[in-house]
């Protein structure tokens, strides 16, 4: 009876050592939320990086829309900021009047966080809630992205170059 015991509470004790460990933010607040933050969506082979940059309260914050290989789509200027409890509102208008929203929740400190959100323009209906459609990470986590694409692209330069 004892060996049975034993073995169970060795197994119980591996598989709890070897889980992997996720980082548990607390809820985010408007102080939280100031940074950049950055969402990367698709449609097809077409990237778009949202680049949200949240200031304090008393100035203006800015998200910007860039396609990749396509170039700067616009930027639009923060008019609606909610934060209560971990859920998150934003609007955003561009001078056009072209707008984007978000609703979702997140959390995070001052160096890092994640927001999972429903996203979209203003001909989208909005939804709130899960499943959400988009995911935004505190950081310019693309721009390190775009630079391991580069870093690729010159070892296999460096490869061919190389004598065999």
């Amino acid at each position: 009876m004892r060996r049975p015991l034993l073995v169970a509470a060795l197994l119980i004790a591996g598989a709890s050592a070897g889980m992997p460990s996720v980082n548990v933010y607390p809820a985010l607040t408007r102080e939280t939320l100031v940074g950049v933050w950055e969402g990367l969506f698709n449609f097809d082979t077409t990237y778009t990086i949202l680049h949200i940059a949240i200031a304090p309260e008393n100035d203006r914050s800015y998200l910007v829309e860039i396609t990749a290989g396509q170039g700067f789509a616009g930027i639009f200027r923060l008019e609606k900021c909610a934060v209560a409890d971990g859920k998150v509102q934003l609007e955003f208008r561009a001078s056009d009047g072209r707008e984007w929203w978000m609703d979702g929740e997140g959390g995070g400190d001052q160096n890092e966080g994640i927001i999972r959100a429903n996203f979209g323009t203003g001909y989208n209906t909005r939804r709130s809630g899960p499943p959400y459609s988009l995911c935004f990470a505190k950081g310019t986590w693309t721009r390190a992205f775009s630079e391991a694409s580069i870093r690729a692209a010159e070892a296999v330069a460096q490869a061919r170059r190389e004598k065999k």
